[in-house]
């Protein structure tokens, strides 16, 4: 009898030491951000979109620069939580230089995927 109470405290104590460490303080991910690039009545994805996000932060600029793929998305993953503008523009063709659609800002939260769509103009 002392054996089975035994056995079955220290199977009560192996389970609680399995559950304990698989559900144990897990650190949160990176701040993670998914931009969807629309034409202006946001019916449309746009491919191709020069995107820019920034800061500034004690005089120093904070700068991500991609381009958004065919399905009109911009995938973003960052170290820390952050607040950053976002600029949009095109090459212009027949102007020199490139041309400025859209923009805003976009907030980051740690362990989060934060999605937002931008409309250009």
């Amino acid at each position: 009898m002392k054996k089975l109470l035994l056995k079955g405290f220290l199977g009560v104590c192996a389970t609680a030491l399995v559950l304990f460490s698989v559900s144990s303080c897990k650190e949160p991910g990176p701040p993670k951000g998914i931009l969807t690039i629309l034409d202006s009545a946001g019916t449309k994805n746009w491919s191709g979109a020069n995107v820019r996000l920034y800061s500034i932060v004690d005089g120093n600029i904070i700068e991500i620069k991609d381009v958004s793929d065919a399905s009109g998305k911009v995938y973003v993953t960052l170290k820390l939580p952050a607040n950053l503008n976002v600029d949009i523009w095109m090459p212009n063709p027949s102007l020199v230089g490139d041309t400025l659609i859209g923009g805003g800002y976009m907030m980051f939260e740690e362990g989060k995927t934060t999605e937002k769509a931008f409309n250009i103009k």
